[in-house]
């Protein structure tokens, strides 16, 4: 699988910043320990063009980057020209905010879209 890109500098960080600022949707994620809770660590973050199935998919070693080469990526997470394509980020939000103080601009949950198309159909609690 050649479609991913691992980013532990500074330098391939921008590469990928640079690569997905232009795009409209872009899909992420991230991961790390007791992720959004008091003393949590975020360690990952996955980013890829949401709308292309072939796009490039760059894992971000948060761990091994510090603050100030972080800084375009939560940049990019904070604009509002792309829209951030997540599925249930509560605790992605919460790690962001309350410790990067990164707030997230157009972002589409996609489990809040479940939660919304089932009320659509008509769906209770019990299906």
């Amino acid at each position: 699988m050649d479609n991913y890109k691992f980013c532990d500098t500074s330098a391939a960080l921008k590469d990928a910043i640079d690569d997905l600022k232009v795009k409209s949707h872009i899909a992420f994620d991230c991961e790390g320990i007791n992720l959004g809770q008091s003393g949590g660590h975020l360690s990952l973050v996955t980013l890829a063009d949401a709308s292309s199935a072939s796009s490039t998919i760059y894992v971000l070693d948060i761990l091994a980057l510090d603050a100030s080469a972080l800084q375009p990526l939560f940049s990019l997470l904070g604009s509002k020209t792309s829209i951030k394509i997540v599925f249930d980020g509560r605790m992605d939000f919460s790690e962001l905010f309350h410790r990067y103080n990164v707030e997230l601009a157009t972002v589409l949950d996609l489990q809040l879209v479940d939660v919304q198309s089932r009320v659509v159909r008509g769906e209770g609690m019990e299906k």
